[in-house]
């Protein structure tokens, strides 16, 4: 059996003239935590979207998942397996956490761990707004419906993008404690653009420039990367 989760070769995405993701090729290893780093505008997003089957107009050579060939993202084999939560989702307004907790489990086929859900809602806070409407919530609450979704489907592939973005300082703490324990079920791939954070939390780190990517060799080599030509 293949340690790597996930394979990907020669990506490519465009947006009219401009090439964003130029002949990405990379893998995830199983349960790990891999971040990917990269300023605003880097294709962080473009390239979670991708693989969560949101922009569907892309080129690629191959995509290997869990030792199955597949030809795209959306396939039903990769979809039943990964879990997104991106950077701005006002998704599903008008519904509680509830509400959406029961929509997704029953979409992955998923039993929901009452007792997960109950350490993830006092971990994040979220006690006083269990019944809210999500249209009502403020930005960072809003996040957080999502991230206790996806940390309590246990998936084998969580995608994370810009994660922390409107989190407290203890609910921060809490999400990196989460998803250092999440790879006893699988692997998160987890974009931003602070590397504190990654450094925190992540076995090996991406860097994203200039529509190609790069392994992390130190702390110096990143920032040296990131400062020039940016």
């Amino acid at each position: 059996m293949s340690s790597e989760l996930l394979k990907i070769n020669r990506l490519n995405v465009s947006y009219g003239d401009r090439l964003v993701l130029d002949n990405l090729s990379f893998e995830l290893p199983q349960n790990k935590v891999i971040g990917l780093i990269g300023f605003n505008g880097a294709g962080k997003s473009t390239l979670i979207g991708v693989m969560s089957g949101v922009i569907g107009s892309y080129k690629m050579d191959s995509l290997v998942f869990n030792n199955q060939n597949l030809n795209h993202f959306n396939h039903l084999a990769f979809k039943r397996q990964r879990y997104t939560v991106f950077d701005y989702d006002q998704s599903f307004g008008q519904w509680t956490l509830m509400h959406y907790l029961s929509f997704v489990h029953k979409a992955y086929k998923k039993k929901m761990n009452q007792q997960k859900l109950a350490q993830l809602i006092q971990g994040f806070h979220f006690e006083a707004y269990q019944d809210t409407a999500l249209f009502k919530l403020s930005f960072g609450n809003q996040k957080k419906v999502f991230l206790i979704a996806g940390l309590l489907l246990e998936l084998p592939l969580l995608l994370l993008d810009e994660s922390v973005d409107g989190l407290d300082f203890e609910s921060t703490e809490f999400l990196y404690r989460e998803i250092r324990e999440y790879t006893q079920y699988g692997t998160v791939f987890i974009a931003s653009h602070l590397l504190d954070s990654l450094n925190k939390i992540s076995d090996d780190i991406l860097i994203l420039k200039d529509g190609h990517l790069s392994w992390k060799q130190n702390n110096d080599e990143i920032y040296r990367m990131m400062s020039h030509d940016y």
